[in-house]
């Protein structure tokens, strides 16, 4: 089975961590190797009043989904970090990679998404870790290279 297929499996509509900015959201897409898109959505949350500043990293399966858009931002990690669109309508439930996913390719890049999230605590990086999780109700263990372990 490959990484992609449980990925999907282990996605929820959790948020992956916060951000400053939509400018900081694209710059740890851009340091997740597994990331192709990327939203930030600063919509006002109802029970705290307050913007929600979430990044959320998506793949190439990635869809349009309907909901108020008016504070959604995003792009492609392939942009250069001012290419900032508005508006955004990309589904990032049931897509979003979520913490448990973020690759990297060095310790430093790890460190760089790490200095970029509002409310981690810590960081690691292991160079090959393996992650269990669950598919269609049958354990599936898989192997992660480079996997940058976020701590909140």
């Amino acid at each position: 089975m490959k990484l992609s297929a449980f990925v999907f499996g282990c996605a929820s509509a959790k948020v992956m961590f916060h951000t400053r900015n939509p400018g900081d959201c694209h710059d740890t897409c851009v340091l997740n190797r597994v990331c192709q898109f990327w939203t930030f959505d600063n919509r006002m949350d109802p029970e705290t009043e307050q913007r929600r500043h979430e990044c959320h990293h998506q793949n190439h399966n990635s869809y349009e989904s309907i909901h108020d858009a008016e504070y959604m931002q995003c792009g492609s990690f392939s942009e250069p970090q001012g290419a900032v669109h508005s508006n955004c309508r990309f589904e990032f439930g049931a897509n979003d990679f979520g913490r448990k996913f973020i690759q990297t390719h060095t310790p430093k890049q790890c460190m760089q998404i790490y200095e970029l999230c509002r409310e981690c605590s810590a960081y690691e990086w292991r160079e090959y870790d393996t992650v269990t999780g669950e598919i269609d109700g049958h354990s599936v263990t898989e192997h992660v290279p480079g996997h940058c372990v976020l701590r909140i």
